[in-house]
């Protein structure tokens, strides 16, 4: 992954000015969410899937769980990017997700 010093900073700022209370309640959700992979199937509706190819925190491997195990769902790997694909290379994302929309049949 290319590193970005002007996103690090924006990213390290926004983490720095978001309120303890705030970081403390969404680390509380994570901890406490349920499992949903059994309910993946149930999923009915058309589904993008992305996820950067050099993705640590949630690697490929497990958003090709995902478009495994949802119908009707697209897997949109994203090259030079982590887990902030869509600021890493808004270009790849927006294609990903225009492709998507484009091909929907509404």
């Amino acid at each position: 992954m290319a590193v970005k010093p002007e996103l690090v900073e924006k990213i390290r700022a926004a983490i720095l000015s978001t309120s303890p209370v705030s970081i403390m309640g969404a680390l509380s959700a994570m901890a406490e969410r349920h499992p949903m992979c059994a309910l993946l199937n149930e999923i009915n509706v058309p589904t993008l899937i992305i996820c950067g190819k050099e993705d640590v925190l949630t690697p490929p491997v497990r958003s090709k769980f995902l478009q495994k195990n949802i119908v009707n769902s697209k897997l949109g790997l994203i090259d030079k990017a982590g887990h902030l694909a869509n600021l890493e290379q808004p270009e790849q994302f927006n294609q990903h997700v225009n492709d998507f929309i484009s091909d929907l049949k509404l």
